[in-house]
């Protein structure tokens, strides 16, 4: 082997040294974040000068804010599962340089997780990376500065109003027992019953076909349309809030539903009533489910107002 052989493979191990030893020393530098054991109870957002919002365990649900609005669970659920798995996948910098990552005081999100009293993490969200999904991050009273999976930022960046369930009924079809309508004078119930059971086959062999579900016109002799029927009961699987009127404004704002509704399902009763349009585009609302007045999206209130010959084939 000549010498200009030896002097490259030389060159070639010291630049595979160099590059584990620059490995070694990156992947040392970002720390292991260990997930909590069991679920948290508590957490507390709080962005520069607004006003802390603390989300809170109660029972088997999440509340939030002061006035302990139920909150929409699969967020929070979400938050708590982000923080419990967080990873950094890189270390960004030492040096105080922290505006530029919207880590400031002033601007950064301080996230605390508690579980009865204890802090199990506290962590500063900066803004969104350019670099893929992730975000600039660091703890409390430390210098480093890290990339953490997840686009953090938007996750954590939520108003009391934003992490508020918006969830006003939701019954699916066939869990339907009845629906109760009072509408522009009309007032009508339409119930999901049992079609009478089909006679008995003489052929004790074959059996008997389960009787079917029909839609029906409780004390009215006018028949329901079944098409008619399902579609109206089908709206009721998912209706959700677009926003929440502030307390000041409800008195102003309502006043006799012009239409009331109340859902039978799986053994539970929610009423729902619709008052005034609000703009073009919404109704105010209101459910036993989820107390509060709210704006529903018109193109969802509006299938909700039916008259009973809606629902029947009479013109």
């Amino acid at each position: 082997m000549n010498r200009k052989t030896l002097i490259s493979l030389g060159v070639i191990a010291l630049l595979l040294s160099a590059v584990i030893i620059q490995r070694t020393v990156h992947f040392s530098s970002v720390p292991t974040v260990k997930p909590w054991d069991g679920a948290a109870d508590e957490i507390t957002i709080k962005k520069g000068a607004a006003d802390e919002v603390r989300i809170a365990r109660k029972g088997e649900k999440w509340i939030v804010g002061a006035e302990e609005f139920p909150a929409e669970s699969s967020i929070v659920d979400g938050m708590e599962r982000k923080l419990k798995e967080l990873s950094f996948s890189d270390l960004v910098t030492k040096k105080e340089f922290y505006e530029r990552f919207d880590l400031s005081d002033d601007r950064a999100i301080r996230v605390t997780v508690r579980k009865k009293g204890k802090i199990l993490r506290e962590l500063l969200i900066g803004k969104k990376s350019t670099a893929g999904e992730s975000a600039y991050v660091k703890f409390p009273n430390e210098k480093e500065v890290y990339l953490a999976g997840g686009n953090l930022a938007f996750e954590f960046d939520r108003t009391v109003d934003a992490l508020r369930s918006k969830s006003l009924l939701s019954a699916t079809i066939d869990t339907i027992e009845s629906i109760s309508v009072k509408y522009k004078g009309d007032s009508y119930t339409l119930a999901h019953e049992s079609a009478p059971a089909p006679a008995e086959s003489r052929d004790k062999k074959t059996p008997v076909p389960s009787p079917e579900m029909k839609w029906v016109l409780k004390g009215s002799p006018v028949e329901a349309d079944q098409n008619k029927a399902r579609e109206f009961a089908s709206e009721f699987a998912n209706i959700t809030a677009q926003s929440f009127i502030p307390e000041a404004d409800v008195k102003k704002k309502t006043g006799t539903p012009q239409c009331e509704i109340t859902v039978k399902a799986a053994g539970k009763e929610t009423s729902l009533r619709i008052y005034a349009k609000e703009g073009k585009d919404c109704y105010i609302c209101y459910s036993s489910e989820n107390p509060y007045y709210v704006l529903v999206g018109a193109w969802k209130a509006e299938k909700l107002l039916k008259l009973q010959k809606e629902l029947t084939n009479t013109k």
